[in-house]
C-alpha cells in the first residue's frame, strides 16, 4: 500500500495489465476505472501497462468493433491519465494486436495525434 510521499526524488509508477472485458467489450469494470483514477490522484510519474487494453482478438474482422473498443478505452480509462499529463507506456498483447485487424486499429489509435499527450515525444513502435 502507498506509504506516503516519495523521498530522494524517487520515481513513482503505476502498473496495470489485462484491463479488457469479454471479447468486443467497449466498457470497463469499476475496479479498472478506479485503478487509473487512483494513479491520476497520486500524480504518479508514469503508468506502465503489460497490455490487453481492449477486448479484441475476436474470431473475425466483423465480430468486434475495434474503433468502438479503442474509443471506450480512451473515454473510460486513458483520458484520466492523458488529462493529468501522466505518461502511459505499454506493450500490445494478444487482445490489442492478436490479428491484422486488431493491430491496424491499435496503430490507428496510437498514431492519432489527439491520443498523444501534449508535449510528448513518444511514438508507437511496432518491432
Amino acid at each position: 500500500m502507498w506509504g506516503g510521499e516519495p523521498e530522494r526524488g524517487d520515481f513513482t509508477i503505476g502498473f496495470v495489465s489485462d484491463m479488457n472485458g469479454s471479447y468486443g467489450a467497449t466498457t470497463y469494470d469499476a475496479a479498472v476505472k478506479n485503478s487509473l483514477a487512483f494513479f491520476a490522484d497520486l500524480s504518479v510519474d508514469a503508468v506502465f501497462s503489460a497490455g490487453d487494453m481492449v477486448a479484441g482478438q475476436c474470431s473475425s474482422e466483423t465480430a468486434c468493433n475495434e474503433a468502438a473498443m479503442w474509443a471506450g478505452f480512451n473515454t473510460e480509462l486513458y483520458a484520466q491519465l492523458k488529462n493529468a499529463g501522466i505518461p502511459f507506456l505499454f506493450t500490445l498483447q494478444n487482445h490489442d494486436a492478436g490479428n491484422a485487424w486488431d493491430l491496424a486499429a491499435a496503430e490507428e489509435f496510437w498514431n492519432n495525434p489527439a491520443n498523444i499527450p501534449q508535449g510528448s515525444t513518444l511514438t508507437l513502435v511496432d518491432d
